[in-house]
């Protein structure tokens, strides 16, 4: 697979990519997480779900405008405050099955994979950026995977609607964690998995198509 990840330096993201190509050799072939580790980069963008190979489309420009905005973001955040590191386009291994690659995810130090590897521990925050062929799986079975490994925070962006939703792992009556909107006021969403940063929201929307 693709080791070119953009990740942030110096409190800046530096992006890096690939041009596909035509044939996804690998799509809907089934395998474990291991097997799909040791795929040989063939250009396109795949993720691991439920064990099948599943090709993601290329991102488009705006897409990876809104991304590499909250990104930075967080990075300039970072900077400041080495409390962990924001990642874009890594793959994030749940479970021997299930293998993600999110726009933008979020390690405490503590807990950051050694350099150059996939994240084979639980994220702290993953956000995605909604696509037409990547929406239903986005809002449908990430999201439920994303509660149920326990996943701190799961920011969702929708271009087309202007929208952002931020939902946050709240533990209910039964004690078990279930993901909760969290509710945003004005133009400024207070993380905390990305403990004491806020996010500017208006900054994110001016990318966004009105």
């Amino acid at each position: 697979m693709d080791d070119r990840r953009s990740i942030s330096i110096d409190g800046h993201i530096a992006e890096g990519g690939f041009t596909p190509r035509t044939e996804a050799r690998y799509n809907g072939l089934r395998m474990s997480a291991t097997e799909f580790e040791t795929l040989p980069d063939d250009g396109a963008k795949y993720e691991l779900i439920d064990g099948v190979v599943v090709m993601s489309p290329s991102a488009s420009f705006r897409h990876q405008s809104i991304a590499g905005e909250i990104g930075r973001q967080i990075a300039n955040y970072l900077g400041k405050h080495p409390i962990g590191e924001v990642v874009q386009e890594v793959d994030v291994i749940l479970d021997a099955i299930r293998v993600y690659r999110p726009d933008l995810v979020f390690v405490r130090t503590e807990r950051l994979p050694p350099p150059d590897e996939r994240i084979h521990s639980i994220p702290d925050m993953v956000l995605e950026v909604l696509s037409p062929g990547t929406q239903a799986r986005d809002l449908g079975t990430k999201r439920d995977d994303y509660e149920r490994f326990g996943i701190n925070e799961y920011w969702i962006v929708d271009p087309m609607s202007r929208k952002l939703t931020f939902l946050r792992l709240t533990t209910g009556r039964a004690g078990k964690a279930a993901y909760k909107p969290v509710p945003v006021k004005g133009s400024i969403f207070a993380s905390t998995a990305i403990a004491g940063f806020k996010l500017d929201i208006a900054a994110v929307k001016k990318l966004m198509r009105g």
